[in-house]
């Protein structure tokens, strides 16, 4: 579910945030799990904001993808569900759907995912 979000939100606009800053003003060396929920709501309703509508992507052989149009309570739920022990902060997430941008359809069915994710995907932010 957390993989669909962020793929979808950085595959469909290539997201791009103010320097110096994380999204919605957040400090972008805080992490995820010390964000209070209000917070979370704040980089989830900014990355939402430039989602777009939903798209399928046909990637062949019957197989589809579905990018965009997803709601930032959702989210919201997935940031919240992160281990206490995740360290991923407000500047990796961004980096890692900022690394999304621009990818070709092609690209996006490839479920390849950028390096700069893999902090998102730690271990440790979904448990062992």
């Amino acid at each position: 579910m957390m993989a669909k979000w962020i793929a979808s939100g950085a595959l469909a606009t290539g997201l791009t945030f103010a320097c110096g800053g994380g999204s919605g003003g957040l400090d972008s060396g805080t992490k995820i799990v010390d964000l209070e929920p209000a917070e979370l709501a704040t980089l989830c309703e900014d990355l939402a904001s430039q989602l777009g509508p939903e798209r399928t992507i046909d990637c062949g052989g019957g197989e589809t993808k579905t990018v965009g149009g997803e709601d930032a309570s959702e989210c919201v739920d997935d940031l919240g569900m992160f281990d206490p022990e995740c360290p991923t902060t407000v500047g990796q997430y961004e980096n890692c759907i900022d690394a999304f941008g621009g990818r070709t359809d092609q690209e996006i069915c490839s479920d390849v995912l950028p390096t700069e994710c893999a902090v998102v995907f730690d271990a440790n932010c979904f448990g062992q």
